[in-house]
Formats: structure tokens, sequence, C-alpha cells
């Protein structure tokens, strides 16, 4: 296939946009981080610096919180299963918060999805959304020779 200098045009504006904002995305960051620095109290929750002429920089600090194994030897779904059953052992009280603490969401594995035979393919699919991905773009450069 053979292209128009148009459309190659097009291909080396796209890739020369994508290399800039690579970079302005992680200029963003560094600066970003630098202006938090400003802040005296990085704590939990909502921060302004009073500025100039009535304007005022507003950061917002949060933290991740995540659920981890208990070690490398044990997975994680297995690990919190172990600490809720604890929970749920103190009573009444414990039950009910080990049932609402964490939320387990579904998630297909396409591995054994893309296996299965086609009864079990139909029925699942009904509760399947399939919807179109951003595609990837990549300019791959000639290996040197």
């Amino acid at each position: 296939m053979s292209l128009s200098q148009e459309q190659l045009n097009l291909i080396a504006e796209w890739d020369m946009l994508k290399k800039e904002s690579a970079a302005l995305v992680e200029r963003e960051k560094e600066l970003r981080k630098k202006c938090c620095d400003l802040f005296e109290d990085k704590s939990k929750g909502t921060k302004n610096l009073e500025l100039a002429n009535g304007y005022k920089l507003k950061a917002v600090f949060k933290h991740n919180i995540t659920l981890k194994s208990l070690n490398d030897e044990i997975d994680t779904v297995t690990a919190v299963s172990t600490v809720l059953d604890k929970i749920e052992a103190t009573g009444a009280a414990g039950v009910l918060i080990a049932e609402r603490l964490v939320k387990w969401k579904p998630e297909l594995s396409l591995t054994e999805y893309n296996q299965l035979p086609d009864n079990f393919k139909q029925l699942i699919d009904t509760v399947i959304v399939t919807t179109e991905a951003t595609p990837t773009l990549e300019l791959v450069e000639p290996k040197n020779k």
C-alpha cells in the first residue's frame, strides 16, 4: 500500500504530538509536585494557598488505600478472607462489619472465556458488554543494521 504525502504528513504530525504530549505530561507532574511542596500541611484533604489579587492555589491531598497480602506466600484474596473471618468471629456486629467492609468486584477472565465451549459462552454472553477500546498506535523505527 502506498501512502500519499498528505497521509505521511498526518502520521508525522501524530508522532510529533505524541512525543510532545508525553514530555508535557511528565513536566506537568514534576511542576505539580513542586507546587504541592509549597503547602506546609500536606495531610489528607483540601488545602488552599492564598495568592495575589484574590487567586488561590487549591490542592487536594489524597491517600490511596488498597488491600494487600499478609506475606508473599498467601494471595490477597485469601489474606483478606482470613482477616474478614476473624472479624466475623467476634460476634454479630463483626459479621455485619465484615459483610460491608470489602467490596468484591467480579472480573471476567478472558483466558477462561476464550476456552469456553459454545453453550457456556452463550450463557455468559448475556451479562457481557463489549465496547470498542481506544486503539494503540506506534511508529516503529527501522532497526540499525
